[in-house]
Order: C-alpha cells, then structure tokens, then sequence
C-alpha cells in the first residue's frame, strides 16, 4: 500500500515531525494488518485529491468514527488522461500549479489548523477568548497547533502526481530543501511496484488500453525530473511555495502555523 509518513526530512537545520504528515493511495482494499494499521495510527483528517467520480468508483478506505474527510478535488487522475494525447508530466504539474492555488491553499490551511484527535484542554485556555490564529480542540478552546498529536493524511488516486505535488508544496513552504523533496516524491515509483501496478495495467488492457513507455510514466513512475521542471516553475513564476500559498491567500499567522505544526523544535 503506497502509504508513508514524511517525517523526518531535513527543513532549515530541524525535522519535519514524524507522525503529523501523511501521503498516500487509494487503495482498493485493505488487508487485516494495513486496516489495523490506519485504525491506531494518529491520522485523523484525511484530504482527497479525487474527483467526484473517482469517489464514486472507489469509496474512501479510510472513513472511520473520529475521521474528518475532507474533498479537495485536483486534476483528472491519471487512468482517466485521454489515451491519445497523454500529458507529459511536467506539463500536467505545471497546469496543477497555474490554475488550482485555492485548492492548494485549502489542504495547506487544512494541515496548519488540523486540531489533533487527543488533545487536552487546558486551563488557562478555556479563561479566554481564541484568536484568529488559534487551532481550537474538540471543545472549542485554544490549543498549540505543535502539541497536538492528530496527523493529516493527503492522497489522490495513485498518490503520486496530485498528491506529490501538494506534498511539496507544504514541505517547500517549511523550509525543506528541494533535492529533499524531490527524493521524497521519486519513493512513489517503488511504492506503485507490484500488486498495485499489475492490477492497474490490467484494468487499462481489458478496457483496450495499449501499455506504452509514456502510459508506463504516466500510471506508476515519479522521474525526479518531473518534479524538478515543476519546482523550476513554480520558483520561477511565483517566487517558491511560500509566495505561491501567499497568493492563493494563506496569511503569514498562517503559514508560521503551517511551519510550527510540521516542523520539530
């Protein structure tokens, strides 16, 4: 199941938090051990990238009491690019980049104000008023966004175009090195090898699909080159992720909790 946790990337001298930020799959069907898994882990907000109609086929493995799922639907995923004019990659991440900031934006805010599932109420924070920049916890008092233990889950379709492309944004946006980040995307590759891939393909042969090198690429593969082209852009047009959020309207109280969620220390 491609699934993992991307703590423990470098992010100006410090670590990203490990248990806080998810990234994955959808995947068909859960095995005793991955369900057991999912129902202990921390994860307790989970944004699909999806379209409706990709819901639709695949209802969520990850609906759960005490789960809040949130839909941000992204690009069409990959099995549904026309077959005879496939994307390129760093065109399809490009495009993501110049004409989905408000999702974006959404999953970004989403991860900085995600309130925890265990969290505590304090005292002294129930005597006053939250402010505007306050995570609140289940009861609705102030609480520090960096002790909460609840964790974010983002995933698409395969967990590797939409989902990688928004995984670095975040990461980019605290302070992690783009050859990091980069590394961290190209896991995908062997993630999607194996049972998953060979399913996918022939889900693809029975509706008449031919497997070439480019739909190859396209299904399963996360080329650093890729993710490379569309950082380039991304610097280049908008100024790098925490300008590129910026504009899509995350404000600087939010962004500073975006960072003092995701990094440790």
């Amino acid at each position: 199941m491609n699934l993992r946790d991307v703590g423990g990337l470098p992010a100006a001298g410090r670590r990203i938090r490990r248990g806080r930020l998810y990234r994955g799959g959808a995947p068909r069907a859960l095995s005793p051990e991955a369900a057991a898994w999912i129902a202990s882990s921390p994860i307790d907000t989970v944004f699909d990238l999806r379209t409706g109609q990709e819901r639709d086929r695949l209802p969520s493995a990850f609906a759960r009491p005490g789960v809040h799922e949130v839909s941000v639907p992204l690009l069409e995923g990959s099995l549904q690019a026309n077959l005879a004019g496939l994307p390129r990659l760093p065109d399809l991440y490009r495009t993501m980049l110049d004409h989905d900031h408000a999702a974006f934006a959404r999953v970004a805010r989403g991860v900085a104000r995600a309130a925890g599932k265990a969290i505590t109420t304090h005292a002294d924070a129930a005597a006053r008023e939250p402010a505007a920049s306050d995570t609140l916890d289940r009861a609705g008092h102030p609480t520090d966004a960096r002790e909460s233990p609840g964790a974010v889950l983002v995933h698409c379709t395969a967990g590797k175009d939409r989902t990688g492309v928004t995984i670095a944004l975040l990461l980019l946006a605290v302070g992690v090195p783009a050859d990091a980040v980069v590394a961290d995307y190209a896991l995908t590759t062997r993630e999607l090898a194996g049972p998953w891939l060979d399913e996918t393909l022939q889900r693809v042969r029975s509706a008449g699909g031919t497997i070439t090198d480019e739909l190859l690429v396209l299904i399963a593969e996360a080329p650093p080159e890729a993710l490379e082209a569309a950082l380039d852009h991304l610097d280049t047009r908008f100024g790098g992720a925490a300008d590129y959020l910026a504009r899509a309207g995350l404000t600087d109280a939010e962004l500073e909790l975006l960072h003092d969620r995701l990094v440790d220390g």
